[in-house]
């Protein structure tokens, strides 16, 4: 079933909801943009999937999140700057899809973030220097496919 369909069937009955964990469910289909109408998730987890299309900028008004997990899916293209603005964040994976372009600096402003995961993608360019505000991120340990 497309994920997406899956969340328009659900919708109404999760707006509340504060934990999405639907990894590992061969969902395919794009991350629908309602997503970011999800006021009070905290946790997003859709990783081993087969979900495709791009991050939707919408992910930015989850101003609650502290974790998402997107990891081992068919996403594309750029992360949107918009995931600054989830400044609760403290765990972001997208490790094992086809993302390209740079990582924004405006990712850096999630300032608990403890795990960054981004491996198995394309992505180009240098580490943000913004990076030197994150006193919890284990840099070592996230950083390591880009060395």
């Amino acid at each position: 079933m497309p994920f997406s369909q899956l969340f328009t069937i659900l919708f109404p009955f999760v707006l509340q909801i504060e934990k999405l964990n639907l990894g590992s469910n061969r969902f395919h289909g794009t991350i629908p943009s309602e997503l970011g109408r999800l006021f009070n998730l905290k946790r997003v987890a859709l990783q081993n999937n087969e979900v495709s299309g791009t991050i939707p900028t919408e992910v930015g008004l989850l101003s609650k999140v502290e974790y998402i997990n997107i990891r081992t899916n068919n996403l594309v293209g750029t992360l949107p700057s918009e995931l600054g603005l989830c400044q609760q964040m403290n765990y972001f994976s997208v490790s094992t899809n086809k993302m390209t372009g740079t990582i924004p600096s405006e990712l850096f402003l999630c300032v608990h973030l403890e795990k960054l995961n981004f491996p198995g993608n394309d992505f180009t360019g240098t580490i943000p220097s913004s990076i030197s505000q994150l006193q919890q991120l284990n840099a070592r340990k996230s950083f390591k496919q880009l060395q």
